[in-house]
């Protein structure tokens, strides 16, 4: 299943028209409709699974793959290859 993640959370609070747009109360109206004096009331109303469907906010997908454990280990990788050729240089 295609679940929203921190990223697309952030995402979605962080941005203004998204916020506005996406918080829908019970009755089908967006939170943002109600008068500003109101809306701290009308939080009880909010229909939060219709208005926290992962897939209408979600911004992007991760694709994972073994190439992960080299790019979060390629420093390592690099200096035991480095000091391997100079240990080889030494002994030649």
């Amino acid at each position: 299943p295609d679940v929203a993640n921190y990223d697309d959370w952030n995402e979605f609070f962080c941005e203004p028209e998204e916020v506005a747009q996406g918080i829908l109360l019970n009755n089908g109206f967006d939170l943002f409709s109600e008068p500003v004096e109101s809306r701290f009331k009308v939080l009880k109303d909010v229909h939060w699974q219709a208005s926290l469907k992962g897939s209408q906010i979600k911004t992007h997908r991760e694709c994972h793959s073994f190439w992960g454990v080299f790019a979060a280990t390629h420093r390592v990788w690099f200096l035991h290859a480095l000091l391997f050729f100079i240990g080889v240089c030494i002994a030649t």
